[in-house]
């Protein structure tokens, strides 16, 4: 009988695995507050309230290559602003293949040993 513990960690696999099927690429004008994990990752992001901000956008979709990216009326015409955000969406769209291959592995194994166990 698998471990309940076992169980939790499988569903919270299951969950990160589902969430990983669309990137979100964001590029917002506005003043924040950030704070910082002790391994200089971002921790977390404050200041942002619900009014609507200048924004660029991006979804990808990675299961069907679908992409859609929201513009702001006021950035359409910053080529700067565009091409910096677009860089961003090229690295997570080349970055994410080598990572998720990586949790694919992960999850194999996982699921290897789990079909052993049980």
């Amino acid at each position: 009988m698998p471990d309940p513990n076992e169980n939790d960690v499988w569903e919270k696999l299951e969950k990160a695995v589902s969430e990983l099927i669309t990137v979100t690429v964001a590029t917002v004008i506005t003043q924040v507050t950030v704070t910082f994990k002790d391994e200089g990752q971002l921790d977390t992001v404050g200041g942002l309230d619900t009014q609507a901000r200048d924004a660029l956008i991006t979804n990808v979709n990675l299961i069907d290559g679908d992409l859609t990216t929201i513009i702001a009326p006021s950035l359409k015409d910053d080529d700067d602003l565009r091409t910096f955000h677009d860089g961003i969406v090229q690295k997570a769209i080349t970055v994410l293949p080598d990572n998720l291959k990586a949790l694919a592995d992960a999850v194999g194994k996982v699921f290897g040993r789990r079909s052993d166990t049980q």
